[in-house]
């Protein structure tokens, strides 16, 4: 009588797979399906007192105003388990650091052709840090910013199974940070998750659910970033909670069209840029909230067209120009033309066209088809534009990621 091999759960949280029994390494049961989820699952051990501390912050989060909540002892307390930063970096951490940072050039220059390689040298640099991972906390972050990286170069297309590929990398990394108790970066890869639903929120207008998930993510990043982040850079936290308040903008102005919630949040945006450039130098902010605000205000022209012509003014000093940040700032001024039906927004199509092509992502498409939608254009001519464009990456990474002071920071390296 044949016997059925017995199986086995993967150990690691969420994992579906299980695997039939047999010795690990050194003799010791199998535990892992495979190195890929003994890796994630040790990249989320941390100390009991952490875990603990983190579970009662989020309690007093939750009930407690920020106020209370830092003033009381046991707040005090909790600050100090809070976040684990890396305290010193060996030689090996800062040749990763180096490493991961020339990495993610390759993907600011284009995504397309530097893809396969930026995954190549992301894959090789895990496998240099995954006997580390368990036990050094800067190796295990580094480990996980290669996943990002990976995320971002790993998916290519528009359809929904594409979509739904990026959305569990988009997950897992999540769950990474989360595990890790770096509130930080849980917040940023909320905002990932964000943007991934305004991805599909543009390829499917009349579906309000993804407008209404993008919403909730963007409101509990923004509930992370003035709880439990109140201890890390004031700087970079704000500049988070501008990119998450620049996002919840756009969708009540734009989707929700709530002109008094706009407005409100509006006020917020500048109230927060202002308090960025009190601590840092930061041009930037100022450009991505002219840039709102002129978009915002397409339909009265001298005052956009100011109010875009100093945002480009303060964009052309900066020292890096990422193209995707170029995209950006280019669909105001392509919206304030077709409300004009200036004969100009032809050639300026074809301009943004040109850089797209040179830094292709499934956002910066889906937003001049929907400018294109606006002006009455074929929709078959409109379906046209895709093929013109040779690879389109699903990433959901935002503009401020190409911005180096800002990645720097949020790696806790400046």
């Amino acid at each position: 009588m044949l016997s059925v091999p017995q199986e086995r759960q993967c150990k690691r949280e969420g994992c579906p797979n299980s695997f039939p029994l047999a010795p690990g390494k050194r003799g010791r049961p199998q535990e892992f399906c495979s190195e890929q989820c003994s890796q994630i699952h040790f990249i989320g051990a941390l100390d009991e007192d952490v875990r603990k501390a983190q579970q009662r912050a989020r309690k007093y989060q939750s009930n407690l105003r920020r106020r209370e909540f830092l003033a009381g002892m046991e707040a005090a307390f909790l600050g100090l388990l809070l976040e684990k930063w890396p305290q010193g970096k060996t030689a090996q951490h800062e040749a990763a650091w180096n490493e991961l940072r020339d990495i993610r050039h390759l993907l600011w220059l284009s995504p397309d052709p530097h893809a396969a390689i930026a995954r190549a040298r992301a894959t090789a640099l895990q496998e240099q840090l995954a006997p580390l991972i368990s036990k050094d906390r800067t190796a295990a972050r580094i480990w996980i910013y290669c996943e990002e990286i990976k995320r971002d170069a790993d998916v290519a297309g528009e359809s929904e199974g594409a979509l739904s590929q990026e959305e569990a990398q988009v997950i897992t990394i999540k769950q990474l940070w989360d595990r890790q108790r770096d509130h930080l970066n849980f917040a940023y890869a909320l905002l990932s998750h964000a943007h991934l639903d305004r991805i599909r929120l543009d390829r499917n207008p009349g579906e309000t659910q993804h407008a209404d998930r993008a919403k909730h993510r963007i409101l509990a990043a923004l509930d992370v970033l003035t709880g439990p982040c109140y201890k890390q850079d004031k700087a970079v936290v704000n500049i988070l909670r501008h990119l998450a308040t620049l996002m919840r903008f756009r969708l009540e102005a734009f989707y929700y069209k709530d002109e008094s919630a706009a407005k409100q949040t509006l006020a917020e945006l500048w109230q927060l840029a202002e308090q960025i450039n009190e601590r840092i130098h930061s041009p930037r902010t100022f450009v991505e909230t002219l840039r709102e605000e002129a978009g915002y205000r397409h339909r009265e022209f001298d005052e956009s067209t100011h109010l875009l012509n100093e945002a480009n003014a303060r964009f052309q000093k900066l020292d890096t120009r990422p193209i995707p940040a170029q995209l950006s700032l280019m669909r105001p001024q392509l919206e304030i033309l077709r409300v004009r039906r200036d004969p100009r927004l032809n050639t300026e199509v074809m301009t943004y066209l040109d850089l797209l092509q040179q830094h292709p992502s499934a956002y910066n498409l889906n937003q001049l088809r929907k400018l294109l939608r606006a002006c009455g254009a074929d929709p078959a001519e409109i379906e046209k534009i895709g093929p013109y464009v040779p690879t389109i990456y699903t990433t959901p990474i935002m503009t401020y990621l190409y911005y180096e002071d800002f990645s720097l920071r949020r790696e806790g390296m400046l």
